[in-house]
């Protein structure tokens, strides 16, 4: 009778570890789960803020190539004008 019910104490016992275990693998999966939903909301601004620096910089050098274009036509037709020779 004593063994019976010390092994039924053991076995209690082990059930009940067994169980905050489970729990406490659970709050870490929550957890993980929480960081991960986090990491894809951080990762998706990134995206975005990337391709809105991508966009910008591809303007900033489109108008730097425009500008660039205009000031070697001007100076091509005044430095033509100058010289008395048209093109």
């Amino acid at each position: 009778m004593v063994r019976t019910i010390s092994v039924k104490f053991v076995y209690y016992h082990l059930i009940n570890e067994f169980i905050d275990h489970v729990l406490k693998r659970g709050e870490r999966l929550e957890d993980l789960m929480n960081k991960t939903d986090e990491m894809a909301n951080e990762a998706d601004q990134f995206r975005r803020g990337a391709t809105k620096l991508k966009n910008a910089m591809w303007w900033k050098n489109i108008r730097l190539m425009i500008i660039l274009a205009v000031v070697v036509i001007v100076s091509f037709v005044v430095n033509n004008r100058l010289i008395g020779t048209e093109i």
